[in-house]
């Protein structure tokens, strides 16, 4: 038999006790995923086994405890991760290919996503991965991947996205909610094995507000497409304000298994689940508590502080009080009267500005000013001070 183009494998499935129709895949449409078998003694076996990895026929991922890891070679040296962190590796593998870690601040939630990235690669179920996190923890997420994990990565913005490929075989690439907003529909299909959402509460608001904010929409639809075939989000604060949040975070895990939302549509979300009014969603109806809990613990895992059974160092605040030099009360007293005369909100500014440097109280008078929200003959008084000050630092 010639080499094939196609295979198609045709199953039966059984969902809610109806024999439902068949289904065809286009192998020539599967990302790469599996490393092993390359021996094949066939195109035609090596196509089989590539299908049935895909479809989970082939070896499921069983990890029980840390003996039943295989990527602890590439990481034992470098990280001694805590109990917490492995068994978020397991519920993960527990519940592929979609989970969210919202353990508590503190307790190395990156930690956790570099395991479960180690060992799908280590098991030959990804090859790249897309990370998005907020621009102030790009380089983080860089570094810790790198000398704790040995995965090589490279950060993009921009319409870099769009072409951007891992610096080895196996890495990532990071990039910010920002530009995955502006560029994330342009990614092709299968580009990239995994999505990892770093602070993924950033995404909420995909409903109960008009307009919805664009970067929700943009992932909302990615993964409703799968262009993803494992998805792991991040946060330690599932919920800001409106129980909204933790509607739209099941919504994108269901979306992203291709499963329907078990909280039902957004009518029927607010109408069994919420007690006060649909807009302000933050009071939960009494009755219906162990079902919403039953609902998010199915695809969110979560620990405390106290559950991780960690000693942090106690912390304890101590108060140095420090004179202030001539120039430095000058220069309160020169701002002292004028920002009396401006709203609360840049009075606030201002004052958070003086605490922090006279550099920062410069820099940020002289924006005011140039925008006519702050006196020009103020800016120009305390940049005058505050070089005086910089002298006197500088001969200390």
């Amino acid at each position: 038999m010639g080499r094939l183009d196609y295979i198609k494998i045709l199953c039966v499935v059984k969902s809610d006790n109806k024999w439902k129709s068949k289904i065809t895949m286009d192998l020539s449409q599967l990302p790469f995923q599996a490393k092993t078998l390359k021996r094949a003694t066939s195109p035609d076996k090596y196509n089989l086994y590539r299908a049935a990895f895909e479809w989970d026929l082939a070896e499921p991922i069983v990890i029980e405890d840390r003996d039943d890891m295989r990527s602890e070679s590439k990481w034992r040296d470098r990280v001694d991760p805590y109990h917490h962190q492995v068994t978020n590796l397991i519920s993960f593998c527990r519940r592929l290919p979609v989970t969210l870690l919202a353990d508590d601040v503190g307790l190395g939630k990156t930690i956790s996503a570099g395991l479960v990235a180690s060992e799908l690669i280590a098991r030959g179920r990804i090859s790249k991965i897309l990370i998005v996190c907020p621009k102030i923890l790009r380089e983080q997420w860089k570094e810790e991947l790198d000398t704790k994990f040995d995965i090589p990565s490279v950060i993009v913005t921009g319409r870099e996205l769009i072409t951007a490929e891992p610096p080895e075989e196996s890495g990532a690439v990071i990039t910010t909610y920002n530009t995955a907003r502006l560029y994330l529909d342009r990614i092709e299909q299968n580009g990239f094995d995994m999505l990892i959402l770093d602070e993924a509460h950033k995404l909420r608001n995909l409903y109960g507000v008009d307009p919805t904010p664009q970067v929700a929409q943009r992932f909302r639809k990615a993964l409703s497409d799968r262009l993803f075939k494992y998805v792991l989000m991040l946060t330690a604060t599932p919920i800001q304000n409106r129980l909204w949040d933790f509607y739209f975070l099941v919504d994108l895990l269901t979306v992203a298994r291709g499963h329907e939302n078990p909280f039902g549509n957004q009518g029927t979300f607010a109408r069994k689940f919420i007690a006060d009014s649909h807009t302000h969603a933050r009071q939960l109806k009494i009755d219906m508590r162990d079902e919403f809990r039953s609902i998010v613990y199915g695809y969110m895992s979560r620990v405390r502080r106290g559950d991780a059974k960690l000693h942090f160092p106690e912390r304890k605040v101590q108060l140095h009080k420090v004179d202030s030099t001539e120039k430095e009360l000058e220069l309160f007293n020169v701002i002292a009267k004028p920002i009396q005369e401006l709203n609360y909100l840049s009075q606030i500014v201002i004052l958070q500005a003086l605490v922090s440097s006279p550099e920062a109280l410069v820099k940020l008078l002289n924006g005011m000013a140039a925008n006519d929200t702050a006196p020009k003959p103020l800016a120009n008084e305390v940049k005058e001070i505050a070089k005086d000050i910089h002298s006197l630092v500088r001969k200390r």
